[in-house]
């Protein structure tokens, strides 16, 4: 019974961790381009 219990919380965690996962990277590139904007913005105001 526990391990039908895991089984059945492993099939529903999967989809979360993986939605998880894909928002992190997308952050990451999103964070990376800001600091680009960012550097671009103080090298042409300075």
């Amino acid at each position: 019974k526990t391990r039908q219990f895991a089984h059945i919380a492993n099939i529903m965690t999967r989809p979360l961790v993986q939605t998880l996962e894909l928002r992190i990277s997308t952050n990451e590139k999103r964070a990376q381009q800001i600091r680009e904007e960012l550097r671009i913005l103080e090298k042409n105001h300075l």
